[in-house]
């Protein structure tokens, strides 16, 4: 029996997570899955724009892209945690191996920047991998904590989080500004960094309420290991997600949501997002048992996410001119509905080559 229970443990993997990351990791690298190509056009302008990030306060669904990413990071991590653990691999070596992938991780953001910078730099501050890394090892330092005293952090850090934005003054910038340019986060930026986002991203005290999404990730994965039945995990992720975008809105009303500052009210309602589109997948796929062509589209992207991401940084702009070469007389035909075109095509040779390695069970882990 012991060893029938191990080898559950091993066999066990959500579709659902491999396609909720491969739709998030699809919209990373696109910029939206190519929809921005699609502003201006009737009728698609107001889709189009549900698939741009805010300019600056708000919300729109491509703003709930990235912080599912780390959502889902947080998932995943007790599902792996178990399996070394059946594998009887001991504590202190499990946190030197996720120290080690944060560390990978980490030097893969920088890489990934230097090369798209055409210059060194330690630093990220496209908000990718680096924050990943981050995230999933402070994560992974409380995976073997109670639920309860994990919520508790999250809910710990996004108070200290909202006293900094508010509370805390700096030289020149009025205390609690918000505004572009004129906030904490982009000060210490400047200040340690010696400069910021030309789009007006935050970068280093981000890392902290990031930090939440992927914790309250992990909550979510031993929710779906333990015993409950299937009904009891949906209804927890319902009222959790229900939950979490209710506050958020409650909590925007005193400070607004903002993904560039990765504002508490922001947090608190992309995590409540990130459960209903998880939920939804989840009882699509795992619960009633849907495996449609859609869904292995992006199985075969999710299943290689960071091989996606950091192929896409390196190398994407050669394959992209590569596969223009043969599309580009059709594209020019095609009036504004050109550049889309050549979008569906790039990406649809990006999933063949990821097709190739799926069939051959090539997967590149950090």
């Amino acid at each position: 029996m012991a060893n029938q229970g191990i080898e559950s443990i091993r066999s066990s993997r959500l579709t659902s997570l491999d396609v909720f990351r491969g739709f998030t990791i699809v919209g990373m690298i696109s910029g939206g899955l190519g929809s921005s190509l699609l502003l201006g056009l009737p009728i698609l302008d107001t889709i189009a724009r549900q698939f741009s990030h805010t300019d600056w306060n708000g919300l729109t669904f491509y703003d709930l892209v990235f912080p599912s990413f780390l959502f889902i990071v947080g998932i995943a991590m007790p599902f792996s945690f178990a399996k070394r653990i059946a594998d009887g691999v001991p504590h202190n070596k499990l946190i030197i191996h996720a120290f080690k992938r944060a560390v990978v991780l980490f030097l893969l953001g920088a890489l990934r920047v230097s090369v798209k910078e055409n210059s060194p730099a330690l630093f990220e501050l496209s908000s990718a991998l680096q924050p990943i890394a981050f995230a999933y090892f402070i994560s992974f330092l409380f995976i073997n904590k109670s639920i309860k005293f994990r919520g508790a952090i999250s809910i710990i850090i996004i108070l200290i989080y909202w006293i900094i934005l508010k509370l805390i003054p700096v030289a020149n910038i009025p205390m609690g500004s918000l505004e572009k340019n004129q906030n904490i986060v982009w000060y210490i930026d400047m200040l340690i960094l010696g400069r910021s986002h030309e789009n007006y991203w935050g970068t280093l005290l981000l890392f902290l309420p990031q930090v939440t999404q992927t914790l309250c990730g992990t909550i979510v994965g031993d929710v779906l290991r333990s015993s409950r039945s299937q009904l009891e995990k949906i209804k927890i992720l319902g009222l959790s997600g229900v939950s979490g975008i209710i506050l958020g809105a409650i909590m925007s009303i005193f400070i607004p949501m903002n993904m560039k500052l990765w504002s508490p009210s922001y947090v608190v309602s992309t995590i409540g997002w990130a459960s209903i589109i998880f939920l939804i997948l989840y009882w699509l796929i795992d619960v009633k048992g849907y495996q449609g062509k859609c869904s292995f589209f992006f199985t075969v992207f999710g299943m290689n996410a960071i091989a996606l991401e950091i192929g896409n940084s390196l190398f994407g702009g050669r394959l992209g001119y590569i596969v223009k070469v043969f599309i580009n007389d059709i594209a020019n035909a095609s009036g504004q509905l050109g550049a889309f075109f050549t979008f569906l095509m790039i990406l649809l040779v990006k999933w063949l080559i990821f097709y190739w390695m799926y069939k051959r069970r090539i997967f590149i882990k950090v």
